[in-house]
């Protein structure tokens, strides 16, 4: 089981390891405060005037923390995650890159059908608009393996119209905060996928949908679709009603956003931390690669 805090660490510190904790000293007051590496869950340095020893780098990928650093503008990019976590990573590395196509396009089509449907939940219980529900659990229905028809694609033009009117995405060269606050949580949830999907074994560069030769997380993008809602329900809470979002996210925004691993959601009838959701799901994917089945467990929206 993974630890359970989130450290978010914005001000220029010096980060080192003794006796299994992490040591962070801050520059402002020289102060050094101990964290049992066993507690920690995700940590996101935003500092780029911090310094971390490798000693504390290679304790923090055995505990498989996840790790992620910011670029100049505060956003997530890159990753840390431990290698050889399990113990038949051969075994399942043989079993994922020889699934068939059939496969990949039944667990697309699973996969699309959740998120869509957590889309549609998101929809009733933030604005409670009936006729989009209804329309995008037709969407969600109508989904058929691999997705061929680009259903998801109508649906998502349906939600973000509903959820988040007049957004602008960061393609358009337009600022819109709440793009940014969705980037930053997506982010998030992308490097937890990762750290657990290498932990079951499993290789995050070679996806079921996403096969991009230059993204070395394409299972990562594949199996954060049905979470994605999870972001989007936040970032709508912090923003709805506020006519000035102003231009960039604040500290208080990505501390609201960094909480997102430890909600709640609905995984195989129980009530799970985000964190513990995606463990979850990430165990069945294996299990179904190596049975050569169609099955995985999703999260769900429903309150």
């Amino acid at each position: 089981m993974m630890g359970w805090r989130t450290l978010f660490i914005s001000e220029p510190c010096k980060l080192k390891l003794a006796d299994n904790n992490l040591i962070l000293t801050q520059q402002k007051d020289n102060m050094p405060i101990s964290i049992p590496l066993s507690d920690i869950d995700t940590i996101v340095l935003e500092s780029l005037q911090s310094s971390i020893t490798s000693q504390l780098l290679s304790k923090i990928a055995e505990y498989k923390i996840a790790f992620v650093i910011c670029d100049n503008n505060f956003t997530p990019n890159g990753i840390l995650y431990h290698m050889g976590a399990h113990c038949r990573n051969t075994k399942v590395a043989k079993a994922q890159v020889l699934i068939s196509q059939e496969q990949k396009d039944f667990l697309w089509q699973q996969i699309l059908r959740q998120k869509i449907i957590n889309q549609a939940n998101t929809i009733k219980l933030k604005i409670n608009d009936q006729k989009a529900y209804l329309k995008l659990i037709e969407y969600a229905d109508n989904v058929l393996p691999g997705d061929k028809e680009f259903v998801e694609g109508y649906a998502a033009a349906l939600y973000f119209s509903k959820l988040f009117p007049r957004l602008k995405r960061r393609r358009e060269n337009l600022i819109d905060i709440r793009d940014s606050a969705l980037n930053y949580g997506y982010a998030i949830l992308r490097s937890c996928i990762s750290r657990s999907l290498t932990a079951t074994g499993l290789l995050p560069m070679f996806g079921i949908k996403h096969d991009s030769e230059l993204n070395a997380f394409n299972l990562a993008d594949d199996m954060i679709e049905p979470f994605r809602s999870l972001v989007d329900c936040i970032v709508y809470d912090l923003f709805n009603g506020i006519e000035d979002f102003g231009d960039f996210l604040q500290k208080e925004h990505k501390a609201v956003l960094l909480s997102i691993l430890n909600q709640k959601c609905s995984i195989e009838n129980q009530r799970k931390s985000v964190s513990a959701a995606i463990e979850t799901m990430c165990e069945s994917l294996k299990k179904a690669i190596l049975a050569g089945k169609n099955e995985i467990i999703l999260p769900e929206i429903s309150e």
